[in-house]
């Protein structure tokens, strides 16, 4: 999904996709989501050491980074 809200549907894994796009502008927070930097709203504390990420458009759902991937995601905002 974009930043204008349109959808698009890849040939290629997540993993794929994140090896091609700016690892400044981009993250991998679990195993469904690759997030836009730009698009993140506000990030807050969820269950388990993990954070809940607002996104802009709305993903339609929860949008969760994974406990093991926390610690990076807060380096990488900080950056």
């Amino acid at each position: 999904v974009t930043r204008s809200n349109e959808r698009f549907i890849l040939d290629q894994t997540l993993d794929e996709l994140a090896e091609e796009v700016s690892s400044e502008d981009f993250f991998r927070i679990n195993r469904k989501f690759l997030v836009g930097i730009e698009s993140i709203e506000k990030v807050e504390p969820y269950f388990n050491n993990r954070l809940l990420v607002h996104t802009s458009p709305d993903a339609g759902e929860e949008v969760v980074v994974s406990r093991q991937r926390t610690r990076d995601f807060k380096r990488w905002m900080d950056s």
